[in-house]
């Protein structure tokens, strides 16, 4: 479970360490705890977030991770807990998705700010992991101040895994030309499209339901009810790589549902996506 931070990112969290100690950059007003815009009846103040985004994630009810000790599988103080999540926000009733998370608590209860929430990138990478590791690269005062948490997005890692294959065999044989480092001859560039091809349909195909409802607003969606199930009113983020492109669309959706955002790099999120237009331009 253990990972070694690049020095990219270990750069890149002594951004977060500023940003979760003054709360002073992207900062804004939040939600309740309990997943409730200020908007909403008994709070003062204004939620942004659209109507139609808040009906989305506001009627799920708070889910209870069960947090359990797993410190000797993460060799670290940590524990480790799971949440049901809806499948698809649009249609909360059509089934949900297991997602597994890892909380690394405030070494200091008495200074806790709250909850700071990470994402390694990819898209893909597990967030338990890079929690687990927290304590080698993380500033003790950030250590000191938060519960760390990592989630690993829906259907990768140790969360419900998207399958898009009948068997291990079927994988094989449809991926073969993707077994190399990389396709330097024609032959070897054929067969891995090839196999890239297949790919795309079977995730499309026999990885549905899961395959379409692995977007980063989904994902976005989850990390609020997270946020909510953690008990904090405003969500502290910390994301690197294409966990950049998750903090913005989280900031995008729930614009005053965050205290802070620290991310590596920004992209603009509609030319990262493509269109059919722009689909042959790299």
């Amino acid at each position: 479970m253990r990972r070694r931070p690049s020095r990219h990112a270990v750069a890149a969290t002594a951004v977060a360490a500023c940003l979760a100690l003054t709360a002073t950059t992207l900062t804004a007003t939040g939600a309740s705890a309990e997943g409730r815009g200020p908007g909403h009846p008994g709070h003062g103040g204004h939620d942004r977030t659209s109507r139609v985004e808040a009906a989305r994630v506001d009627r799920v009810p708070t889910p209870d991770p069960h947090w359990a000790d797993c410190s000797e599988a993460a060799g670290t103080t940590a524990e480790c807990g799971t949440v049901d999540l809806p499948l698809d926000y649009d249609h909360p009733r059509r089934g949900t998705t297991r997602v597994a998370l890892l909380r690394i608590p405030a070494t200091d209860p008495q200074a806790r700010i709250g909850t700071l929430f990470l994402n390694p990138g990819g898209p893909g990478g597990s967030g338990v992991d890079m929690a687990a590791d927290a304590p080698a690269f993380l500033p003790p005062e950030v250590l000191a101040r938060f519960d760390v948490v990592g989630f690993d997005p829906r259907g990768v890692g140790y969360s419900a895994s998207i399958r898009c294959f009948a068997d291990a065999q079927a994988q094989s044989d449809a991926l073969g030309g993707m077994f190399v480092a990389f396709p330097t001859t024609e032959e070897e560039t054929s067969a891995y499209l090839t196999s890239a091809d297949a790919l795309g349909r079977a995730c499309s195909t026999t990885g549905a339901p899961l395959s379409a409802s692995m977007s980063t607003a989904e994902v976005a969606r989850d990390l609020d009810v997270l946020r909510r199930a953690a008990g904090d009113e405003r969500l502290s983020y910390l994301g690197f790589s294409y966990g950049s492109v998750l903090g913005q669309v989280y900031a995008n959706l729930f614009p005053d549902r965050f205290r802070a955002l620290a991310i590596d790099g920004v992209v603009d999120p509609w030319a990262w996506a493509g269109t059919r237009r722009t689909e042959g331009t790299p």
